[in-house]
């Protein structure tokens, strides 16, 4: 099974109300190894937030990909996806729509 369309239909049943779901890291970038991990945000309208003091983007749920790797994802709301610092400025250059 093609694990882009596994992990899509996963997150699509995990989260009904996700707006967006999109591949980041190396396997977005085309640089991930065979182990690679697959990194994902899932945008919904009312995403988990952290507590204040503790860094973002935080996993909100981990799950094995058929292949036999990890997948992680991160919750986001609508508005984080315009936030300035690294990971969504790699998420708006990098980031692949599943």
């Amino acid at each position: 099974m093609d694990c882009r369309r596994w992990i899509k239909r996963k997150t699509e049943k995990m989260y009904p109300n996700s707006i967006r779901i999109i591949l980041v890291g190396s396997r977005a970038k085309g640089e991930h190894r065979p182990q690679s991990d697959w990194d994902v945000v899932v945008v919904i309208p009312n995403a988990w937030r952290p507590e204040p003091g503790v860094k973002w983007p935080v996993i909100a749920e981990k799950l094995v990909a058929p292949d036999g790797n990890e997948v992680e994802i991160v919750e986001s709301t609508p508005e984080d996806l315009d936030h300035p610092g690294r990971f969504m400025s790699d998420l708006r250059t990098w980031g692949v729509e599943l």
